[in-house]
């Protein structure tokens, strides 16, 4: 879904019609209305043994009404836009009034359903209950639906009814305009029913010979599987040499320090009557300067990775 300066705005543009709503559900006494009762009701007026209770009155509508309009907003002010479109639509069923209407249009919106949506603008720009103010605003809000929408043209030798999506769509030629991603196109041919899928973009145009057979539909980001998850390193070319300068000093430690240990030994059971031990400092220090060698390429490496941007 687009989340631009249209998406931010949807919030401010949801109108408070519960205003419009509300009055009617705590209607005053008019002037001419008899006074309330406060006396008992009479013998004959109360209900008499076997005979059936009053059924109970129904609900409200207008009072039915501003409580779904305080759900529907509720649920948009939590981002639950779909629950918030099914409860303005139930409060435009019970008390229809085209403020409830614009605040559909901007649910269908916020779904990304901009062709719905821009139905719904169009008709709130043309409506008389409102004032100039507010189908200007309509207007526009219809105009921007409108531009994320994209345009699908079909074509066939012989008229065909095409059905989109499993609602009825036109007959060939003909031109469509669609919410941006993926369609189904259901129409006969000589050889039966036929189908095939379409994708669309904001804006984009496409369009397609029915006559002609279909290709195959490239994998999508949404089917497309992730990759696995591993581990990867990007080396460049100080960490190559880290790497060569770590594998070395390594193999400088095992290779002295297995030979400065065995004279070690040697030494400790022997003493230097029968071990040079000028070998075996010649040995250790090699080995130390191997242990120096292994953490230099280990320090190449880190600064590769940390620093080096290739």
């Amino acid at each position: 879904m687009n989340a631009g300066p249209l998406r931010h705005l949807s919030a401010a543009r949801l109108f408070l019609a519960l205003l419009c709503l509300a009055p009617a559900v705590a209607r005053a006494q008019s002037p001419g209305d008899p006074p309330p009762r406060t006396d008992p009701p009479t013998p004959e007026e109360a209900p008499r043994p076997g005979d059936v209770a009053e059924e109970p009155r129904a609900e409200d509508p207008l009072a039915a009404a501003a409580a779904a309009f305080a759900e529907a907003r509720a649920r948009f002010d939590a981002r639950e836009y779909e629950a918030a479109l099914t409860s303005f639509r139930r409060a435009y069923q019970l008390a229809p009034h085209d403020r409830v209407r614009f605040n559909i249009a901007v649910c269908l919106e916020e779904l990304g359903r901009y062709r719905a949506a821009a139905v719904e603008y169009q008709a709130v720009a043309a409506s008389a209950q409102l004032d100039d103010a507010i189908r200007a605003r309509a207007r526009a809000a219809h105009a921007a639906a409108r531009a994320h929408l994209a345009t699908l043209v079909l074509r066939a030798a012989r008229p065909t009814q095409v059905a989109v999506d499993g609602e009825a769509g036109c007959a060939t030629p003909c031109e469509l305009s669609l919410d941006p991603g993926q369609h189904s196109l259901r129409y006969e041919t000589s050889d039966g029913e036929a189908r095939r899928r379409v994708r669309v973009v904001a804006g984009g145009r496409v369009e397609v010979a029915l006559d002609t057979p279909s290709a195959p539909t490239a994998p999508t980001d949404d089917d497309t599987e992730p990759p696995a998850p591993g581990f990867e390193v990007d080396l460049g070319p100080l960490g190559g040499v880290g790497i060569v300068t770590a594998a070395a000093g390594i193999g400088g430690v095992i290779g002295f320090g297995l030979r400065a240990a065995d004279l070690h030994a040697e030494y400790e059971r022997l003493g230097c009557a029968t071990v040079d031990c000028a070998e075996g400092e010649l040995f250790r220090d090699a080995t130390n300067v191997s242990i120096a060698v292994a953490l230099a390429g280990a320090l190449l490496i880190v600064v590769d990775l940390a620093f080096v941007d290739d």
